[in-house]
């Protein structure tokens, strides 16, 4: 069990949800749901922290040819990312994940 992978926490909360069957005075029904959740930016420093993920990895936008045509084949490789790079402060942003405590970087 002490060989397993930490992960960043789960924890749940008890929603109340709206259905769409009636009940006899024809009001919505309602149950209570339990929702597991982790925190999105934990799980992103788990990620970058990982080396198991390190050459999977990239930071930023690349344009890949065949011949004369360019190929979008994963998220680096689109428009969108280029004009993100240039819009954003990664280096800054990522500064503060990549460099707390238990980082591999």
């Amino acid at each position: 069990m002490d060989r397993l992978p930490v992960s960043p926490k789960w924890v749940s909360d008890v929603i109340k949800m709206k259905g769409n069957k009636l009940d006899a005075n024809h009001v919505a029904m309602t149950e209570e749901v339990e929702l597991w959740r982790q925190d999105p930016v934990d799980c992103i420093k788990e990620l970058i922290r990982n080396p198991t993920f390190a050459e999977s990895l990239v930071y930023e936008p690349v344009q890949v040819f065949r011949g004369q045509s360019r190929e979008y084949s994963e998220m680096n490789t689109a428009d969108w990312w280029w004009t993100i790079q240039v819009c954003v402060n990664w280096g800054r942003m990522f500064n503060g994940l990549i460099s707390m405590p238990g980082s591999t970087a």
